[in-house]
């Protein structure tokens, strides 16, 4: 009576076994790649290619999102080292880089990130998702940071040394602007 019903769970232990072996050679042949994470990656996505439906599709998907949570964590230190770099090499009077991932403008006395949301996200904001990214920013340690109102912003963006060295078109500040 019992037998059939065994079977079925040996069976459904054995393709479960035979899943996580899968699994952690991907993983370990992943890890291999080192920081090449394309390569990484890839490895996971021709799995998928192969195996349309696979019973591991959700945790394949995890290690990829593992993957590019590492090169995003690599892209943002690098980003920071290149913004602390270029900041040092400003006037060394005005401008004082924190250990903090913060700087400040002795000038105006204002703190502001290393990071802005475009080179952190990658992505232009609009202006609630600026609103809500700045609301939500917890960087060196303080958790009230605001938009700059426009005159901060030019202080800082049109007057010698001009931060960032790479112009942007635009950027959002707590205040209306228009030029007519």
């Amino acid at each position: 009576g019992r037998y059939p019903a065994l079977k079925k769970l040996k069976s459904t232990f054995e393709k479960h076994l035979q899943e996580q072996k899968t699994l952690a050679n991907m993983i370990q042949i992943a890890d291999q790649a080192g920081e090449d994470y394309t390569a990484a990656k890839k490895i996971y996505y021709d799995f998928l290619q192969a195996y349309p439906d696979p019973a591991l599709k959700e945790k394949i998907e995890m290690e990829i999102n593992r993957i590019d949570e590492k090169a995003d964590t690599i892209r943002i230190k690098e980003a920071s080292s290149d913004i602390t770099h270029m900041i040092r090499q400003l006037e060394t009077d005005r401008f004082r880089v924190n250990e903090n991932d913060t700087f400040k403008d002795t000038k105006t006395g204002l703190i502001w990130c290393l990071m802005d949301s475009l080179t952190e996200k990658q992505q232009c904001l609009d202006y609630p998702s600026a609103v809500e990214y700045v609301t939500e920013l917890k960087t060196g340690g303080y958790e009230d940071w605001r938009l700059p109102t426009e005159k901060e912003l030019a202080g800082l963006y049109k007057q010698k040394p001009f931060l960032p060295a790479d112009e942007q078109t635009w950027y959002w500040s707590s205040e209306t602007y228009k030029r007519y």
